[in-house]
């Protein structure tokens, strides 16, 4: 996972474990995160990033006492994240890595084995387990002293997730310490590619010999006012592209990606600037 961190107690080291060439966040998260087109974003509080990236936030974590990784997965939004986050920092210490997945004592434990098992064809090379809800505290106990946790952010209120509800009580037995995860869409910036151009007064014929995109942007004066066809290209010879481009629809780097149609090529914008372009050709 590429990963950006901001500056606090245990998020270098943990950004270090995750993504050796990690890059910590100097001036504006969102240009950082899509110049390094990151994945996962590790702060000490989770909500940091306004919702740009996923989280992982570092409580108390001991790395040189963990011995192995544990995952407490569900069917809420965070436990792809949680296990994806599990497995890395259990391959970055050479600890052995596991979800587990609780389910009521007095209830089949069917739901969840299927639950565990799709995040595993998901999140491969990381074993799963299934117990009973009651015994999971028990079980991470059972796991040892070096056992590190790695969740999804609790929900419920303020003083819920803080202080009193079940997520809470694991994190603050986890033996030595935890990881606490938040999931967020992925963004246009996460599948454009490089960007390409050309400029307004470019000829056609240059323009054709230059790229292989279709449509091409094209830019004047440093902004996007249009792109370029190859049938037209084709068509214009000598003539500068301006001749034969049209208007063309940008999107921004930080739209969520499953609200984009799919299409053509478009070029991708953040704060006025082409950064890639995003679609087939």
């Amino acid at each position: 996972m590429r990963t950006v961190y901001v500056r606090g107690h245990g998020t270098e080291s943990l950004a270090t474990l995750i993504d050796v060439e990690s890059e910590r966040v100097r001036d504006d998260l969102t240009t950082q995160a899509i110049e390094h087109r990151a994945d996962l974003l590790v702060a000490k509080r989770i909500g940091s990033g306004r919702g740009l990236l996923p989280i992982a936030a570092p409580r108390d974590i001991d790395l040189e006492r963990t011995d192995r990784v544990i995952a407490a997965v569900g069917g809420g939004p965070h436990s792809e994240l949680a296990a994806r986050v599990a497995r890395a920092v259990g391959r970055a210490l050479g600890a052995p890595s596991r979800m587990i997945c609780a389910h009521p004592e007095d209830s089949s434990p069917e739901e969840a084995l299927a639950t565990v098992e799709g995040l595993a064809e998901l999140v491969p090379d990381i074993e799963y387990l299934v117990v009973p809800g009651a015994h999971v505290q028990d079980l991470l106990t059972e796991e040892g002293e070096g056992a590190m946790l790695v969740l999804g952010a609790p929900g419920g209120s303020f003083l819920e997730r803080r202080y009193l509800g079940p997520g809470a009580r694991l994190i603050a037995n986890a033996p030595v310490g935890a990881v606490v995860v938040q999931s967020a869409p992925r963004r246009v910036f996460h599948a454009m590619g490089e960007p390409q151009w050309v400029g307004v007064h470019m000829s056609c014929v240059d323009a054709l010999s230059l790229h292989d995109v279709d449509p091409i942007p094209v830019v004047d004066a440093g902004a996007v006012v249009g792109c370029a066809h190859r049938s037209a290209l084709e068509t214009g010879g000598r003539e500068p592209v301006s001749s034969v481009m049209v208007e063309v629809e940008p999107l921004d780097a930080q739209d969520e990606l499953d609200e984009v149609v799919a299409g053509a090529v478009r070029p991708v914008l953040h704060g006025g600037r082409l950064v890639g372009l995003l679609g087939s050709t």
